[in-house]
C-alpha cells in the first residue's frame, strides 16, 4: 500500500500524518479541558455564583474597564477571607472575563495583569493565595503567554507540599503539561500529564483522571513511543464509566490513532467509529470533520478505499462547516489521491482543484491581512510622526515659557538666597562664639576633675603597689619560716624511726610512715605556694630569647630517670623562637608534660607537644594518653589546691595549673583543655612571640587580668 493513501495533510509517511493528527486532537482536548476546572474545592457553590453573577452584573455597567477594575478592587478587599475564598476565585475569573471582552481597549490583559499585580491577599492561607498564582498563571496560558505561565506555573510546583493543596498540586501539574506541549518540549509535558493524572485520580476525580491520561498518550504518541501511548489510553478507558461519554471521545479518537499506527486496525475502527457516533449526537462540527478524518485514514489503511473516500468527503464537509480551511485542504489533497489511486483522474483533478481554488484564498487573506497590516503600521507611523511634530511645537512654546518662569524664580531664588547666606554667616559666628566660651569653660571644670583624680589614683596606686609588695614578703617569711619546723619534724620521726628497736618500731611503723608522708606533702606544698606567690614580678627587663625544642629538651633531660622506668615518650612537632620572663615556659610546659605522665594509667605514656606560628603569636598544643578529665572539671582543675584525686593515688599539691594558667595570663596568652575521660587530655597555649611588645601595647589587659587571679 502506498504511502500516499495516508497524506492527509499534505505528503509523508503515515507515521508522519498520524502526528500531525494527534496535533490537532491535542489542541481539541487542552481547550475543551479549559471548563474542567469550574469543579474543583474552591468553586462556588450555586448561592455564591448568584452572588457572583450580581455583582459581575453592576461592575460590567461601567463604561470603562480602569472603572471595572477599581470597582472589583474594593469587591476583592471585601471577600479576601479564607472562608468567602470560593466567592473571591470566582470573582477574579469575572475580572478576566471583563478584560477579554474590551476589544477597544488598549491591552486590556496586560492591564488585568498589572491590576492584579497590584491586590494584597493578606487574609487568605498559604495554600489559598498560591492558589490565586495559578489561577492567574491558567489565564496567561489560555491567553497566549505560554512562557510566562511556564514560569510561574514551575515556580507553585517548586513550593513546599504543605502551601500547596493537592488540587492546586495536581492542576497545576496539568497546566505545566499543556504549556510545555506547545513550547515543544514534549517528554517534560507527558510528565506533568501523567503527574495530573495520577493526582486526579487519587482524589477520585475519574473526569480529570481520564484528560490527564489523555493527554499522556498523545504526548508519548507525538514522542514515537507507542507503546506508552497505547498503555496510558488504556488507564483511561478504565475509568470511562465513570465518566460522562462526552467527555471520552478525545480518548477514543487518540487510542484509534495509537492503535493505528500500531496496526490493529479493526480494534481502531472499533474506537473511531464510537466516538464518531457520540460526536455527531451532539452535533460539533470540528468533533465530525476529526472523527471521519480519523475513519479515513483507517479505512485506506485497511485497503476499504471506497469507504475512505466517503469519510474524507464527509470530513471536508465538516471541516468546512467549522471554517477550518487548512485542514480542509489537507483533506482534499488526501482525497485527491485516493481518486487518483483508483484511476479516477478527472474526480482527482476536481479535488485538486477546489484544494489549490482554497488555498489561494487563503494565501490571498494572508496576504491580504499582511497588507493591512502594513498599511495600518504606516499609518500608525504617520499619525505618530504628526503627533510629534505638533508635540515639538507645543513643547518648544512650553519650553520658552518654563525659561522666562526660571529666570524670574531664579532671580528671586538668588536674592532669598543671598540674605539667607548673610543671616546664617552672623548667625554662625555668634553661636560659635557662645559655643566656644561654654566649651573652654567646661574644659577648664573637668580637666580640674580629672587632676584631682589623677592624683586620687596615684595614691591608691602606691598604696596597692605597698600592699602587694607587703603581701609578697609575708607569703614568702612565712613560706619560709614553715619551712624550718617541717624539717625538724620530717628529721626527728627519721631519728624516731632509726632509734625504735624493731618490734615497737614495726607496731608503729604504718603511723611514722603516715607522718613523714604528711610531712613532706606538707613541705611541697609550702614550697609551691612560695612559687606562686613570686609569680606577681614584672616582666620588664628579666626576659630571655627561649626556643621551645631546647626548654622541652631540658624538662626531657630532668625527667629522663623516670621516662626510661615508665617507658614513656616525649614528642615534639615543630619550633618557634620565644622572648618570655625567665622561666616562665619552662614553668608552664614542665607543669603540663608532668601532669600527662603523672596522671597517665598507660603502659606506654606518651606526650605530644606541636608548636604552630601565628603571625605574631604562637601555638603550643600539650597532648597526651593520660586518664582525661570529666568535662564539669574543665575549669575548677585551674583553681588553687584544686584537686580530682587523694594523694594516696596520684600525688601532688594542686598549684600546678593555677600557675600555668596566671603565667599565661600575665603572659598576655590563653590556655584551654578539650579532654573526655578514658581519652587523655589537650591542653592549648597561645603566647606572644615577645612578651616586651604586649607589655608595652597591652600592658593594661595583662595586669587586669593577672589581678582578677
Amino acid at each position: 500500500m502506498k504511502s500516499s493513501q495516508f497524506s492527509v495533510f499534505g505528503s509523508g509517511t503515515p507515521k508522519t500524518v498520524v502526528s500531525r493528527i494527534f496535533c490537532l486532537l491535542l489542541i481539541g482536548l487542552m481547550y475543551s479541558a479549559v471548563p474542567t476546572f469550574a469543579a474543583n474545592p474552591y468553586a462556588a457553590d450555586t448561592t455564591e455564583q448568584k452572588l457572583v453573577d450580581a455583582i459581575q452584573g453592576r461592575i460590567w455597567e461601567l463604561p470603562t474597564l480602569s472603572e471595572q477594575f477599581s470597582a472589583y478592587e474594593g469587591v476583592f478587599n471585601t471577600y479576601s477571607t479564607e472562608t468567602d475564598f470560593p466567592v473571591l476565585c470566582a470573582l477574579i475569573g469575572s475580572a478576566h472575563d471583563a478584560a477579554r471582552r474590551r476589544k477597544t481597549d488598549t491591552n486590556p490583559l496586560d492591564s488585568f495583569n498589572l491590576f492584579m499585580a497590584s491586590m494584597n491577599f493578606e487574609g487568605l492561607s498559604e495554600r489559598q493565595q498560591t492558589h490565586i498564582d495559578f489561577i492567574l498563571a491558567k489565564f496567561q496560558a489560555f491567553d497566549g503567554a505560554i512562557n510566562d505561565a511556564e514560569r510561574s506555573l514551575l515556580e507553585i510546583l517548586n513550593l513546599p507540599a504543605e502551601k500547596l493543596h493537592p488540587f492546586t498540586l495536581t492542576s497545576s501539574h496539568y497546566m505545566a503539561a499543556y504549556c510545555s506541549y506547545y513550547t515543544n518540549q514534549l517528554e517534560r509535558s507527558a510528565y506533568h500529564a501523567r503527574k495530573s493524572a495520577e493526582g486526579f485520580l487519587a482524589m477520585g476525580d475519574d473526569r480529570r483522571a481520564l484528560e490527564g491520561f489523555d493527554g499522556t498518550s498523545t504526548t508519548f504518541f507525538k514522542l514515537g513511543q507507542i507503546d506508552s501511548a497505547l498503555y496510558y489510553a488504556r488507564k483511561g478507558l478504565k475509568l470511562i464509566k465513570n465518566v460522562k461519554e462526552r467527555y471520552v471521545t478525545n480518548l477514543y479518537l487518540n487510542y484509534a490513532e495509537a492503535l493505528m499506527g500500531n496496526n490493529q486496525v479493526d480494534s481502531a475502527f472499533y474506537y473511531a467509529y464510537t466516538a464518531n457516533e457520540i460526536i455527531e449526537r451532539k452535533g460539533r462540527a470540528a468533533g465530525v470533520a476529526r472523527a471521519q478524518l480519523c475513519l479515513a485514514n483507517i479505512t485506506s489503511l485497511s485497503g476499504d478505499k471506497s469507504q475512505s473516500l466517503s469519510y474524507y468527503k464527509r470530513a471536508i464537509k465538516y471541516f468546512g462547516i467549522a471554517k477550518e480551511q487548512y485542514h480542509r485542504v489537507d483533506a482534499l489533497d488526501s482525497l485527491a489521491k485516493i481518486h487518483a489511486s483508483l484511476g479516477q483522474y478527472r474526480s482527482a483533478y476536481l479535488v485538486s482543484k477546489e484544494g489549490f481554488a482554497i488555498r489561494d484564498s487563503l494565501r490571498e487573506d494572508r496576504l491580504q491581512k499582511d497588507a493591512d497590516k502594513i498599511v495600518a503600521e504606516y499609518q500608525r507611523d504617520a499619525f505618530k510622526k504628526e503627533l510629534a511634530a505638533s508635540e515639538g511645537d507645543r513643547a518648544l512654546a512650553q519650553a520658552v515659557l518654563k525659561r522666562r518662569q526660571s529666570e524670574r524664580v531664579s532671580m528671586f531664588g538668588i536674592v532669598v538666597s543671598l540674605l539667607m547666606f548673610i543671616f546664617f554667616i552672623y548667625y554662625r559666628a555668634v553661636t560659635r562664639k557662645r559655643l566656644t566660651r561654654d566649651l573652654q569653660a567646661q574644659v577648664d571644670e573637668r580637666t580640674a576633675v580629672l587632676r584631682e583624680n589623677s592624683k586620687r589614683l596615684e595614691v591608691q596606686a602606691q598604696r596597692l603597689k605597698e600592699s602587694n609588695a607587703e603581701l609578697e614578703r609575708f607569703a614568702y617569711i612565712a613560706s619560709h619560716d614553715l619551712k624550718t619546723p617541717l624539717r625538724n619534724v620530717t628529721s626527728f620521726l627519721g631519728l624516731i624511726e632509726r632509734r625504735l628497736p624493731e618490734e615497737p618500731r614495726a607496731l608503729v611503723q604504718e603511723y611514722l610512715d603516715i607522718a613523714l608522708a604528711n610531712a613532706r606533702q606538707m613541705h611541697d606544698l609550702v614550697t609551691d605556694v612560695l612559687e606562686f606567690s613570686r609569680l606577681n614580678a614584672d616582666v620588664e627587663d628579666i626576659s630571655e630569647d627561649l626556643q621551645v625544642s631546647a626548654t622541652i629538651d631540658a624538662i626531657r633531660d630532668t625527667m629522663l630517670s623516670e621516662l626510661n622506668e615508665r617507658n614513656a615518650v616525649i614528642t615534639t612537632e615543630g619550633d618557634a623562637n620565644l622572648v618570655l620572663p625567665k622561666g616562665s615556659l619552662e614553668q608552664i610546659l614542665g607543669n603540663l608534660i608532668g601532669n600527662g605522665l603523672k596522671y597517665n594509667d598507660s603502659k606506654n605514656p606518651q606526650v605530644q607537644v606541636l608548636v604552630t606560628k601565628m603571625d605574631e603569636r604562637v601555638r603550643i598544643t600539650v597532648k597526651d594518653n593520660g586518664i582525661g578529665i570529666a568535662k564539669e572539671y574543665h575549669e575548677r582543675i585551674f583553681e588553687v589546691f584544686r584537686r580530682l584525686h587523694t594523694t594516696d593515688k596520684y600525688s601532688g599539691t594542686g598549684v600546678g595549673l593555677a600557675a600555668c594558667r596566671k603565667v599565661v595570663l600575665r603572659l598576655g596568652g590563653t590556655i584551654s583543655l578539650e579532654s573526655k575521660v578514658g581519652e587523655g587530655s589537650i591542653f592549648q597555649v597561645d603566647l606572644p612571640q615577645d612578651v616586651r611588645n604586649v607589655s608595652s601595647s597591652h600592658g593594661t589587659l595583662v595586669t587586669t587580668v593577672a589581678s582578677e587571679e
